[in-house]
Protein backbone atom coordinates (compact mmCIF):
# COMPACT_ATOMS: atom_id res chain seq x y z
CA UNK A 1 0.00 0.00 0.00
CA UNK A 2 1.46 3.61 -1.02
CA UNK A 3 -0.31 6.94 -0.43
CA UNK A 4 -1.01 9.18 -3.82
CA UNK A 5 -2.52 12.54 -4.38
CA UNK A 6 -4.21 13.39 -8.06
CA UNK A 7 -5.83 16.28 -9.51
CA UNK A 8 -7.82 16.49 -12.13
CA UNK A 9 -11.51 16.88 -13.54
CA UNK A 10 -14.63 14.50 -12.55
CA UNK A 11 -15.53 12.88 -15.69
CA UNK A 12 -17.91 10.75 -14.24
CA UNK A 13 -19.89 9.54 -11.24
CA UNK A 14 -21.31 6.16 -10.28
CA UNK A 15 -22.22 5.85 -6.84
CA UNK A 16 -18.84 6.66 -5.11
CA UNK A 17 -16.85 6.06 -7.45
CA UNK A 18 -15.28 8.66 -9.84
CA UNK A 19 -13.51 9.39 -13.01
CA UNK A 20 -10.59 11.77 -13.04
CA UNK A 21 -9.14 12.99 -15.68
CA UNK A 22 -5.78 14.10 -15.06
CA UNK A 23 -3.73 17.02 -16.38
CA UNK A 24 -1.59 14.43 -18.59
CA UNK A 25 -5.02 13.37 -20.19
CA UNK A 26 -5.27 10.21 -18.61
CA UNK A 27 -7.86 8.59 -16.64
CA UNK A 28 -7.53 7.64 -13.09
CA UNK A 29 -10.86 5.98 -11.15
CA UNK A 30 -11.24 6.89 -7.51
CA UNK A 31 -13.33 5.01 -4.97
CA UNK A 32 -14.55 7.53 -1.92
CA UNK A 33 -14.39 5.94 1.59
CA UNK A 34 -17.04 5.82 4.22
CA UNK A 35 -15.03 8.36 6.21
CA UNK A 36 -13.75 10.47 3.22
CA UNK A 37 -12.83 14.34 4.59
CA UNK A 38 -14.27 16.66 2.06
CA UNK A 39 -11.76 19.89 2.25
CA UNK A 40 -13.23 22.77 0.30
CA UNK A 41 -10.97 25.63 -0.60
CA UNK A 42 -10.64 28.62 1.62
CA UNK A 43 -8.45 31.90 1.76
CA UNK A 44 -5.80 32.91 4.43
CA UNK A 45 -9.30 34.18 6.35
CA UNK A 46 -10.19 30.70 6.62
CA UNK A 47 -13.88 30.73 5.35
CA UNK A 48 -14.93 28.38 3.00
CA UNK A 49 -14.98 29.48 -0.54
CA UNK A 50 -17.72 27.52 -1.48
CA UNK A 51 -20.88 27.57 0.87
CA UNK A 52 -22.89 25.03 -0.76
CA UNK A 53 -20.59 21.76 -0.76
CA UNK A 54 -22.21 19.71 2.51
CA UNK A 55 -20.34 16.78 1.41
CA UNK A 56 -18.59 14.87 -1.10
CA UNK A 57 -21.97 13.87 -2.62
CA UNK A 58 -22.71 17.59 -3.97
CA UNK A 59 -19.58 17.76 -5.61
CA UNK A 60 -20.93 17.55 -9.16
CA UNK A 61 -19.49 15.98 -12.66
CA UNK A 62 -16.81 18.43 -14.03
CA UNK A 63 -15.53 19.85 -10.78
CA UNK A 64 -11.61 20.00 -9.97
CA UNK A 65 -10.47 18.20 -7.34
CA UNK A 66 -7.67 16.95 -5.86
CA UNK A 67 -7.86 13.90 -4.14
CA UNK A 68 -5.35 12.21 -1.73
CA UNK A 69 -5.90 8.72 -0.48
CA UNK A 70 -3.86 5.11 -0.52
CA UNK A 71 -3.24 2.92 -3.49
CA UNK A 72 -2.94 -1.12 -3.10
CA UNK A 73 -0.78 -3.22 -4.81
CA UNK A 74 -3.49 -5.46 -6.34
CA UNK A 75 -6.41 -2.80 -7.06
CA UNK A 76 -5.91 0.36 -9.78
CA UNK A 77 -8.32 2.16 -7.84
CA UNK A 78 -7.27 4.61 -5.62
CA UNK A 79 -9.36 4.85 -2.36
CA UNK A 80 -9.58 8.59 -1.43
CA UNK A 81 -9.47 9.90 2.22
CA UNK A 82 -9.69 13.41 1.45
CA UNK A 83 -11.14 15.38 -1.33
CA UNK A 84 -10.16 19.18 -1.95
CA UNK A 85 -12.29 21.18 -4.57
CA UNK A 86 -10.69 23.63 -6.71
CA UNK A 87 -13.56 24.53 -8.18
CA UNK A 88 -17.05 23.64 -9.43
CA UNK A 89 -16.76 23.96 -12.98
CA UNK A 90 -12.91 22.62 -14.58
CA UNK A 91 -12.61 26.38 -16.44
CA UNK A 92 -13.24 28.56 -12.71
CA UNK A 93 -10.45 27.47 -10.54
CA UNK A 94 -11.31 30.35 -7.97
CA UNK A 95 -7.31 30.42 -7.62
CA UNK A 96 -7.45 32.24 -10.89
CA UNK A 97 -9.97 34.92 -9.56
CA UNK A 98 -9.62 38.04 -10.53
CA UNK A 99 -9.80 39.63 -7.16
CA UNK A 100 -7.78 35.94 -5.35
CA UNK A 101 -4.50 37.20 -4.86
CA UNK A 102 -5.61 40.76 -3.63
CA UNK A 103 -8.07 39.06 -1.26
CA UNK A 104 -4.77 36.69 0.22
CA UNK A 105 -2.76 39.83 0.50
CA UNK A 106 -5.54 41.87 2.43
CA UNK A 107 -5.76 38.69 4.35
CA UNK A 108 -2.31 38.67 5.71
CA UNK A 109 -2.35 42.44 5.67
CA UNK A 110 -5.42 42.45 8.61
CA UNK A 111 -3.94 39.61 10.67
CA UNK A 112 -0.64 41.73 10.93
CA UNK A 113 -2.40 44.84 11.73
CA UNK A 114 -4.59 43.00 14.70
CA UNK A 115 -1.40 41.10 16.45
CA UNK A 116 0.84 44.70 16.20
CA UNK A 117 -1.64 47.55 16.76
CA UNK A 118 -4.41 45.63 19.43
CA UNK A 119 -6.55 48.68 19.88
CA UNK A 120 -6.92 49.49 16.55
CA UNK A 121 -5.37 52.57 16.39
CA UNK A 122 -2.56 52.40 13.86
CA UNK A 123 -0.23 54.79 16.29
CA UNK A 124 2.62 52.72 18.12
CA UNK A 125 4.46 50.20 16.03
CA UNK A 126 6.55 49.21 19.42
CA UNK A 127 4.49 45.72 19.51
CA UNK A 128 5.99 44.58 16.88
CA UNK A 129 7.82 41.03 17.22
CA UNK A 130 9.73 38.92 15.10
CA UNK A 131 7.92 35.67 15.89
CA UNK A 132 4.10 35.39 16.77
CA UNK A 133 1.84 32.47 16.90
CA UNK A 134 -1.26 31.84 14.66
CA UNK A 135 -3.42 33.96 16.31
CA UNK A 136 -0.95 36.80 16.69
CA UNK A 137 0.45 36.60 19.96
CA UNK A 138 4.19 36.67 20.92
CA UNK A 139 6.14 33.01 21.35
CA UNK A 140 7.12 32.99 25.16
CA UNK A 141 10.90 32.28 24.23
CA UNK A 142 10.85 35.03 21.96
CA UNK A 143 8.43 37.12 23.51
CA UNK A 144 10.65 40.72 23.08
CA UNK A 145 12.64 39.70 19.94
CA UNK A 146 12.53 42.62 16.96
CA UNK A 147 14.57 41.85 14.39
CA UNK A 148 15.41 44.40 11.92
CA UNK A 149 16.04 42.10 8.63
CA UNK A 150 12.01 40.39 9.39
CA UNK A 151 10.93 43.56 10.19
CA UNK A 152 11.51 45.25 6.17
CA UNK A 153 9.90 42.56 4.61
CA UNK A 154 6.66 42.92 6.66
CA UNK A 155 7.19 46.44 5.71
CA UNK A 156 7.70 45.15 2.06
CA UNK A 157 4.67 42.83 2.41
CA UNK A 158 2.35 46.16 3.73
CA UNK A 159 3.74 48.11 0.66
CA UNK A 160 2.82 45.84 -1.75
CA UNK A 161 -0.35 44.88 -0.18
CA UNK A 162 -1.54 48.93 -0.77
CA UNK A 163 -0.30 48.89 -3.81
CA UNK A 164 -2.61 45.69 -5.06
CA UNK A 165 -5.35 47.45 -3.01
CA UNK A 166 -5.33 50.76 -2.50
CA UNK A 167 -5.97 50.25 1.43
CA UNK A 168 -4.83 53.45 3.21
CA UNK A 169 -5.21 51.39 6.81
CA UNK A 170 -2.57 48.94 5.11
CA UNK A 171 -0.60 52.28 3.97
CA UNK A 172 -0.75 54.04 7.19
CA UNK A 173 0.69 51.01 9.03
CA UNK A 174 3.61 50.34 6.64
CA UNK A 175 4.58 53.75 7.47
CA UNK A 176 4.47 53.41 11.18
CA UNK A 177 6.86 50.32 10.55
CA UNK A 178 9.18 52.61 8.80
CA UNK A 179 9.43 55.49 10.68
CA UNK A 180 9.53 52.89 13.96
CA UNK A 181 12.60 50.91 11.97
CA UNK A 182 14.67 54.69 11.33
CA UNK A 183 14.26 56.02 14.22
CA UNK A 184 14.59 52.63 16.62
CA UNK A 185 17.14 50.54 14.46
CA UNK A 186 19.79 52.50 13.21
CA UNK A 187 22.52 54.86 14.69
CA UNK A 188 24.31 57.79 12.24
CA UNK A 189 28.08 58.15 13.11
CA UNK A 190 28.98 61.38 14.75
CA UNK A 191 30.70 62.88 11.24
CA UNK A 192 27.64 61.23 9.43
CA UNK A 193 29.14 59.00 7.03
CA UNK A 194 27.97 55.34 8.57
CA UNK A 195 24.99 54.25 9.60
CA UNK A 196 24.66 51.37 11.63
CA UNK A 197 21.38 49.02 11.54
CA UNK A 198 20.90 46.97 14.59
CA UNK A 199 20.56 43.45 13.77
CA UNK A 200 18.16 43.20 16.60
CA UNK A 201 16.22 44.82 20.25
CA UNK A 202 14.45 43.94 22.57
CA UNK A 203 11.02 44.93 22.56
CA UNK A 204 10.61 47.55 25.61
CA UNK A 205 13.78 48.74 26.24
CA UNK A 206 16.90 49.87 24.10
CA UNK A 207 19.01 46.78 24.81
CA UNK A 208 20.37 46.17 21.24
CA UNK A 209 21.85 42.60 19.93
CA UNK A 210 24.13 43.66 17.04
CA UNK A 211 25.03 46.26 14.75
CA UNK A 212 26.22 46.57 11.59
CA UNK A 213 28.24 49.42 9.40
CA UNK A 214 26.98 50.72 6.06
CA UNK A 215 28.90 53.36 4.52
CA UNK A 216 26.53 55.83 3.14
CA UNK A 217 28.87 55.30 -0.36
CA UNK A 218 27.37 52.37 -0.68
CA UNK A 219 23.55 53.45 -0.16
CA UNK A 220 22.40 54.30 -3.55
CA UNK A 221 18.80 53.48 -3.74
CA UNK A 222 16.35 53.99 -1.26
CA UNK A 223 14.09 51.53 0.34
CA UNK A 224 12.56 50.38 3.91
CA UNK A 225 16.39 49.07 4.69
CA UNK A 226 18.71 51.71 3.13
CA UNK A 227 16.58 55.13 3.16
CA UNK A 228 19.02 57.21 2.01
Amino acid sequence: MQFDRLQGVIKNIRARVWTLELPNGQTKDIRLAKNVYLHPLSGLDEHNLIADLKGVEDIPKGARVIVSGQVYTNDPIVLAKEVTVLGLDEEALLIERPDWWSSQARSLADFWIRAYFHDGDIADPSNYRTVINKIGSPRPELVNLQETATLSRLIYGLSSTYIITGNQRVLRAASEFVRFQRERMRIESADGKHVYWLHARRGGCELTINLRRVSRDLIQTPSPVWPR
